[in-house]
């Protein structure tokens, strides 16, 4: 484990790199820079489009292509044309409409060697206009009104003869991505919350969620989840979610974004109140963003309660990634006692009467029930990292359940890893300092003297001095750096034979 020594080199290096925010450039500037907004993916300039028309309340998307023209219809969709026209001749920003999509979606075509593009928006009461846009310059004009509402654009691209001939070939073929736009929404476009057409085919499909044992629907009917356990309303999202190891994919628009990774849960949501960046290919990872991944960590307790709920119902390998977590609500006593009674049973039950009576009953007796029935480790992580990491979490956010964390974890700790001098002082410490931050100063006092008494105990002389520099700042910030430290040992608990380089 981690000595003194390289505690100290990790604290001085430890950091974090925060790539938020939002640009603007001057008009001028704009159209100059726009190769700079481009993706190095020809053809991304239709999924601006389709966002785009999504976020112009399209209720059907179709696609068709013939020869050098391309045609997008986005039926029931509207947009203002002075939104429109303000969108198109104004700066590159991170500003998130409908309108700012489309002129992102049209300019990027006229950077990619669109010859000219037509625009019509018709509605039944509002204003409908046309625009063209070409190499002489810039048409438009009013519309009459139309029976439905319906935003379409067609755009004219000069093809090469080889990919006259790859048309043709790939129309023989049958084959509908025969080109990058249409390989791109084929990937991007195949959880769209409205039908999208190519060339006469749904690239739009059902979601599809592995086998779980918990189901967590969020805001309007999205499918996915027949009957789920959990039915909520969170703003700005819809989705569905299941408890099971994999990506929880964002999409915004019409049109997938990142893969949210490690929140054990997969599952798709719907986010509207989510920023994108100038180019509208990241999403920015903002407060917003920050407060979904919080409301998921959240959600996680309610989710491993219900799993333990049905036990011993559900199947082994439903339960398995998540026992980690399970034992240490346990040890931390953050499950309802019949949760925590149908645990502690499905456990028993997989061990012999022999091995029950080898399983200690003290607080480290979670730590040896969990090994002896996770019987192949390979790939899975100790319970310490897990108890680690809630008590960081803890300490980071001023959890109600923060002194029951620390002390249940030190309780079990000083069993099971008594070698481990540092780390208990560390727990300590996080302990005084939570203390203080809630004005029980005395306790405090006397949670920061047990630590020094126990850095004693450590063979480093660097330890005392460690624990001296650390109380010389605020209590706030002792919590952060506990938390740090935390983190360090969790990481490596669940990477012990990484060698750490620096």
């Amino acid at each position: 484990m981690k000595s003194v020594d390289q505690l100290l080199t990790s604290l001085r290096e430890h950091g974090t790199v925060d790539s938020e925010g939002s640009f603007t450039i001057g008009p001028a500037e704009a159209r100059a820079k726009l190769r700079q907004y481009q993706s190095s993916e020809r053809g991304r300039y239709i999924l601006h489009l389709i966002s785009g028309g999504v976020a112009a309340e399209a209720e059907h998307v179709r696609i068709e292509r013939e020869g050098e023209r391309l045609r997008l219809v986005f039926s029931g969709a509207y947009v203002e044309e002075e939104a429109l026209a303000q969108a198109f001749g104004g700066t590159l920003t991170t500003s998130d409409t409908g309108a700012d999509d489309l002129a992102l979606g049209i300019r990027g075509a006229l950077a990619e060697g669109a010859e000219a593009v037509g625009l019509l928006v018709e509605h039944p009461t509002k204003r409908g206009f046309w625009w063209r846009i070409d190499s002489k310059g810039e048409e438009r004009g009013a519309h009459s009104s139309c029976p439905v509402s319906s935003l379409s654009l067609d755009l004219k691209f000069p093809l090469s003869w080889r990919e006259r001939l790859s048309g043709i070939l790939a129309g023989l073929r049958g084959y509908t991505g025969s080109n990058p736009e249409e390989r791109l929404v084929q990937e991007f476009c195949d959880h769209s919350p409205v039908p999208v057409e190519v060339r006469g085919q749904r690239v739009d499909r059902p979601l599809f969620l592995p086998e779980s044992a918990v189901g967590i629907r969020i805001g309007s009917a999205v499918g996915g989840i027949p009957s789920p356990d959990f039915n909520l309303e969170l703003e700005n999202v819809r989705g569905v979610l299941c408890l099971a190891r994999g990506k929880v994919q964002i999409i915004i628009r019409g049109v997938a974004y990142c893969e949210m990774e490690e929140t054990g849960y997969s599952g798709f949501l719907y986010c509207s109140g989510l920023q994108r960046d100038a180019t509208r290919e990241k999403v920015v990872r903002n407060a917003a963003y920050r407060a979904l991944e919080q409301t998921l960590a959240e959600l996680r307790g309610d989710a491993l309660e219900m799993l333990a709920l049905k036990l011993p119902r559900s199947k082994f390998e439903m339960v398995d990634p998540f026992l980690h977590e399970l034992a240490a609500l346990q040890l931390h006593e953050e499950l309802s006692s019949e949760a925590s009674r149908n645990l502690q049973a499905w456990m028993e039950e997989k061990l012999s009467s022999e091995e029950l009576d080898t399983v200690p009953r003290h607080a480290a007796g979670i730590f040896r029930l969990y090994q002896m029935v996770r019987v192949e480790f390979y790939g899975k992580k100790p319970i310490q990292v897990e108890i680690l990491r809630r008590c960081a979490a803890a300490l980071r956010t001023g959890h109600a359940n923060t002194e029951k964390r620390l002390l249940k974890t030190l309780e079990a700790l000083r069993i099971a890893e008594p070698q481990l001098a540092l780390l208990h002082g560390y727990l300590l410490l996080g302990l005084g300092a939570y203390y203080s931050t809630v004005g029980r100063e005395k306790e405090s006092e006397t949670a920061w003297f047990n630590a020094l008494k126990t850095v004693w105990e450590d063979p480093s002389p660097a330890a005392q001095e460690l624990f001296h520099t650390h109380l010389k700042y605020s209590a706030a910030h002792i919590c952060g750096e506990v938390a740090s430290v935390l983190g360090m040992y969790g990481t490596e608990w669940a990477f012990p034979t990484v060698e750490k380089s620096r």
